[in-house]
């Protein structure tokens, strides 16, 4: 196991890892970003290249590429080993250790099922029908093979059969989604059939293409002889992998050039993804019908902050859509609306022809502009009740922007276009500000951990500075090592202390990697610490001189002496003071000698600092 992860490792760099989901920045030799995992305004999070390491010093959080990809994507190691095998081009097949857990273990089913589903498009007669309808929606082989379409059979148990002969269990495909339990049971026949019968089957992959479930949509000629009550789509039931609000269909094809373009387009359904990409446009992704979520755009913001959106957003009854704007809007996006030039979605619009859904692409407005101009081709002015629901609706949407400099100038538009005094609009937007109830920031606040900050005492970070300025520049050790003992210091930092203390006596010198790899052999935790504490140095006194290093150095340690002989102090104090009880004294005599001698020293201390 840690030669495959080592490999991993070795293959992978951390900084091009972890940029793919924050957004670093260098400082000195390392890169810093504000934690994903705590809400913060200053970057404590940092990355070391050298290392390969990851650390917050405000929540405390820290590990390597794989502990990163876990915390972030809310994954066990299993998975998180595959996500980071595949960056890597390393084989997993064949490997004798145990890769599964119950999340892959329900992956691999859902792999098995997209397989199976478009074997059945390809090959199967009863496929036709299936093939035929997307050839009359002009979707291509390349893109059915690109995006892993297929067709499931109009038959009960024709996928249970085909991953029971896999040797899956029926409760594991039913933790899948992909078979349903029947309402009475039959001792002759399983009790559970198919979810997914005579359908034309979409794969929905999450951003690293693993089928996580699907979208089965009923085809033309069945939707006619079909009942009313059969549904035109039916998706795959929420699971430990599929989560609807957090997927967005496409992703997987669509990041590299979502990132190259620096913009993504967000379309509605699945068809429009394969348009787009038929027609040459590969940075669009789709919602599948539902209203954005603060997941999905958190997801997005790993690639870019520029959306582009072919929504319905009427002002009838768009509650859904303006509620996910509402939350790109919050989340820092810069949203921009398309107007289709023809047809009535992007798939529409594509085989209508494919150069006027690139020219839609092209005149998309910002959002307030799009609004701006909707509302008031829409809406008259001249009566009183119409001019409320203008500022009704502009005011809701100027509320989610954070510049006051755009606010004015479109209460200034406003003006204009309404011939209503600036100053009688910026009262009433006031007065709209004012009654605004505390906004439900929920599903902002669930973007975080509940990692705390780390609040530590002044000896606590004394100590660690110090020692991490020995780890991190080993020549001050010989001067340093010998004035120093484990007892200024508590906890692993004492420990630590004792580690480099036995290295060093053995050796007559210091060398960090080796000291490194020494300890991580037989405390693994002494190793992580020494990378934080020298990954601190770093980040925070990159650019000291030899003397100012060293005074930095005589700095913590007088401080630590000084703590320490307080403390003492106050011990032996209250030791005299029981012996005074006690009358003794000679114990009295023996302890007044000792806080002499420790008020003594730390006069000394004093007078060096």
């Amino acid at each position: 196991m840690s030669n495959i992860t080592e490999e991993i490792k070795s293959r992978l760099d951390i900084v091009e890892v972890l940029s793919e989901y924050i957004e670093l920045k260098k400082a000195g030799a390392n890169f810093k970003a504000c934690c994903p995992f705590h809400q913060e305004k200053t970057a404590s999070f940092v990355v070391s290249p050298e290392r390969q390491i990851w650390h917050c010093f405000g929540c405390g959080a820290g590990s390597d590429i794989f502990g990163f990809v876990m915390k972030i994507e809310g994954i066990e190691f299993p998975e998180a080993l595959r996500i980071l095998a595949k960056k890597a081009n390393v084989n997993l097949t064949n490997q004798n250790f145990n890769l599964t857990s119950a999340r892959t273990n329900l992956l691999d089913i859902t792999r098995l099922a997209a397989m199976f589903y478009q074997q059945n498009l390809l090959d199967s007669t009863a496929g036709q029908t299936a093939r035929d309808y997307l050839k009359k929606r002009q979707v291509s082989d390349e893109i059915i093979k690109r995006f892993q379409l297929g067709y499931a059979l109009d038959s009960w148990d024709n996928l249970l059969k085909f991953l029971i002969k896999k040797g899956i269990s029926e409760k594991d495909i039913a933790l899948a989604g992909l078979i349903i339990k029947k309402t009475t049971s039959n001792a002759s026949t399983s009790d559970y059939y198919d979810r997914f019968r005579g359908r034309l089957m979409f794969p929905i992959a999450d951003a690293y293409g693993n089928a996580v479930g699907f979208t089965g949509r009923v085809l033309p000629s069945e939707e006619t002889n079909a009942k009313k009550e059969t549904a035109k789509y039916v998706n795959t039931p929420e699971t430990s992998i599929y989560h609807k609000g957090r997927i967005l269909y496409g992703l997987d094809q669509a990041k590299e050039t979502i990132r190259k373009n620096n913009y993504v387009i967000i379309v509605e359904g699945n068809m429009d993804v394969l348009a787009s990409h038929q027609a040459g446009i590969h940075n669009v992704v789709a919602s599948s019908g539902t209203a954005l979520t603060m997941e999905q755009i958190n997801l997005l913001k790993r690639y870019t902050k520029n959306l582009i959106l072919s929504f319905d957003v009427d002002l009838a009854g768009q509650t859904a859509t303006r509620r996910g704007i509402d939350i790109a809007l919050q989340a820092g996006t810069n949203v921009k609306i398309i107007t289709l030039l023809a047809g009535k979605d992007p798939d529409d619009c594509v085989r209508i022809d494919p150069e006027l859904w690139h020219q839609s692409i092209k005149k998309s407005k910002p959002l307030m502009e799009y609004y701006f101009d909707f509302i008031f081709n829409n809406l008259s002015t001249d009566r009183i009740f119409e001019q409320k629901k203008v500022e009704e609706n502009i005011f809701s949407l100027l509320s989610q922007f954070n510049s006051k400099i755009e606010q004015d100038y479109w209460l200034k538009k406003m003006s204009e276009r309404m011939n209503i005094s600036e100053q009688a609009l910026l009262d009433d937007f006031q007065q709209f500000l004012f009654s605004l109830k505390q906004p439900n920031n929920r599903e902002i606040d669930e973007q975080t951990d509940n990692n705390q900050v780390i609040k530590k005492s002044r000896i606590e970070m004394a100590g660690e500075e110090l020692i991490g300025f020995l780890l991190k520049y080993p020549a001050q050790i010989d001067k340093w090592l010998s004035q120093i003992s484990p007892d200024l210091f508590s906890g692993r930092l004492s420990g630590l202390v004792k580690e480099i203390k036995l290295y060093y006596d053995k050796s007559n010198s210091f060398n960090y990697r080796q000291f490194y790899q020494k300890i991580k052999l037989t405390h693994s935790s002494f190793a992580e610490y020494s990378d934080v504490l020298t990954l601190w140095i770093e980040n925070n006194f990159f650019d000291l001189t030899p003397a100012e290093i060293d005074k930095a150095i005589k700095q913590s340690w007088l401080f630590l002496k000084e703590q320490n002989i307080i403390t003492q102090s106050k011990n032996i104090a209250l030791k005299i003071k029981i012996a005074e009880q006690e009358t003794n004294q000679k114990k009295i005599e023996q302890l007044s000698k000792q806080f002499n001698e420790l008020t003594e020293e730390l006069k000394n201390i004093n007078q060096n600092n």
